[in-house]
């Protein structure tokens, strides 16, 4: 897992990405205690805003990011090389503590 963020990115906000986790390691925990970690060092690095993109379909991931705090920006775009597939844009409120990580 990683963050990156756009050259036009205010200072105070970064994207996450590059999530992944083994089909074997999937349901147990890992991507929650991955994500909560991440966010947790950026709160504490004084950023206030984190977003992700998640495919459109993949169900088990927006419910996780939802069970985290991310909302929906309603903002959608095309995958560039699957024209028939889009991914939506969530967003997250780091100044309002954190579910699931200490000190918040």
């Amino acid at each position: 897992m990683g963050t990156t963020r756009l050259p036009t990115t205010p200072a105070d906000q970064c994207y996450l990405e590059y999530l992944w986790v083994s089909p074997d390691c999937r349901r147990k925990s890992v991507a929650s205690e991955m994500i909560t970690g991440v966010l947790g060092r950026l709160r504490t690095a004084g950023l206030r805003t984190a977003f992700l993109w998640v495919l459109d379909g993949n169900a088990a991931a927006t419910e996780l990011y939802k069970s985290l705090g991310f909302v929906s920006t309603n903002d959608r775009q095309p995958l560039p090389d699957e024209v028939n597939r889009s991914e939506e844009l969530m967003e997250l409120d780091l100044s309002n503590g954190l579910p699931g990580v200490s000190g918040t």
